[in-house]
């Protein structure tokens, strides 16, 4: 049965909203503005195999390695 209503909101947006209002009500609790004005994203780097072509090997130019996503 928790499933089901799960599956219901998270169609809907219902689990959505709850996460947003939540998020404004923390951040207005602890004296920030309700709406985050900057966003970090990070990403993970796998060190690849020397068994893999150097054609097919991406660079991270960040970390100064070679990973495994081909880019």
């Amino acid at each position: 049965m928790v499933f089901w209503d799960y599956a219901k909101w998270e169609a809907d947006g219902t689990t959505q909203q709850v996460h947003d209002l939540l998020r404004d009500k923390t951040r207005q609790a602890q004296g920030r503005n309700p709406q985050p004005t900057v966003a970090v994203i990070d990403a993970q780097s796998v060190k690849t195999s020397t068994n893999v072509a150097e054609t097919s090997q991406g660079v991270d130019a960040g970390k100064k390695i070679k990973d495994a996503s081909g880019t």
